[in-house]
C-alpha cells in the first residue's frame, strides 16, 4: 500500500494560502516583533509592512516558530498521515528547524525535518517539488533523497538590497559583511550559498545591478524545464523592470512580495529572482 505522505513547510515559503491548500501543504508561522506587540508572520499584508518598515524608528525583530506550535500541527498530522516531511528556511538564518527538530521528538513517529538551506521562494520551490514527487507516487525516502540530492543543490538565488544595514543589524549578513562600507553607488549581488548569505558580484549602480541579475537568470532560464519567481519588498518598479525585460526574451516570470519575515532582514527596497 502507498506511503500517505504529510508535507508541512513555514510561512518564509511565499507560498500563498492558495497554493497551500490547493496542494495540502500545512504551515506553520514565524513571529515579527513590531511595537510592543508579537504578531504572526502570516497577518501582516506585505505591502502595509513595507509601509510601515521604512518609518521604522526601531527596527522590527522576528522569531521563529516554537516547538508547541510544530506539536500541534505534526500530532493533527500523525492522524492522517504515515509520514511527514517538515521542510524549512535555513538553519543558517532561522531557528525553526530546530524548533522543528524538538517537536518531531516530542511527537515521535516518522517526522523528517529537512533544511531546504534555502529561503523564500527557494523554500517554496522545494516545497512544491517535494509535492509533486507525492503526486507521482515516490516514497518518504525517495522524496528527500531526490531533494537533498538534486532540488535543494539547484535552487538559485540573486537579490539587491537599498540598505545592507538591515541584514548587519539582523545579524543575517552571513559572508556578505565583507561588502559593507564599499565604495559609494556600489551594489552588491547577494546570493544564498550553503544556506548562507554570501556576496555573488557588484555592480557599479542601480541599472548595472539590474543588468546582471537579468543576465544570470536568462542563462539558467534558458533551459525552458526550469521555473523562477521575481520577488520584492516594496521595489515594484525593478521587479517589473526585471520581468519584462526576460519577458523580451521569450520567458515569463511572475512577480510577487516578499514574506515579511523575510523582508525585515532584507529591508524595503529589496528585489531579486529565485530560479528552481
Amino acid at each position: 500500500m502507498m506511503e500517505k505522505i504529510g508535507i508541512v513547510t513555514d510561512s518564509t515559503s511565499n507560498l500563498s494560502k492558495e497554493i497551500l491548500e490547493e496542494n495540502e501543504i500545512e504551515s506553520v508561522s514565524l513571529y515579527i516583533h513590531l511595537k510592543e506587540e508579537y504578531k504572526r508572520d502570516v497577518d501582516f499584508v506585505p505591502e502595509e509592512f513595507y509601509s510601515t518598515l521604512k518609518k521604522a524608528v526601531i527596527l522590527p525583530t522576528t522569531s521563529q516558530p516554537s516547538p508547541m506550535d510544530f506539536e500541534k500541527v505534526y500530532r493533527e498530522l500523525s492522524k492522517k498521515y504515515d509520514v511527514i516531511l517538515s521542510i524549512h528556511i535555513s538553519a543558517e538564518l532561522s531557528g525553526t528547524i530546530r524548533s522543528a527538530n524538538i517537536a518531531a521528538s516530542m511527537v515521535g513517529g516518522d517526522i523528517r525535518v529537512i533544511d531546504s538551506r534555502s529561503a523564500s521562494y527557494g523554500l517554496g520551490f522545494v516545497v512544491l517539488d517535494a509535492v509533486e514527487m507525492r503526486k507521482k507516487g515516490l516514497t518518504a525516502d525517495e522524496i528527500v533523497k531526490e531533494l537533498e540530492v538534486k532540488v535543494i543543490p539547484s535552487i538559485e538565488i540573486y537579490f539587491v538590497v537599498s540598505d545592507l544595514m538591515y541584514l548587519y543589524k539582523g545579524g543575517r549578513i552571513g559572508r556578505a559583511k565583507a561588502v559593507l562600507g564599499s565604495a559609494f553607488r556600489m551594489k552588491p549581488i547577494l546570493t544564498l550559498k550553503d544556506g548562507i548569505i554570501d556576496l555573488f558580484d557588484k555592480a557599479r549602480g542601480n541599472s548595472a545591478a539590474l543588468e546582471k541579475i537579468f543576465s544570470l537568470s536568462l542563462k539558467s532560464l534558458r533551459d525552458r524545464e526550469r521555473k523562477a519567481m521575481i520577488l520584492h519588498s516594496n521595489n515594484e518598479k525593478y521587479a517589473s523592470l526585471l520581468r519584462d525585460k526576460l519577458k523580451d526574451e521569450g520567458i515569463d516570470v511572475r512577480i510577487t512580495a516578499l514574506d515579511p519575515v523575510i523582508g525585515v532582514h532584507l529591508g524595503p527596497g529589496a528585489y531579486g529572482v529565485i530560479i528552481d
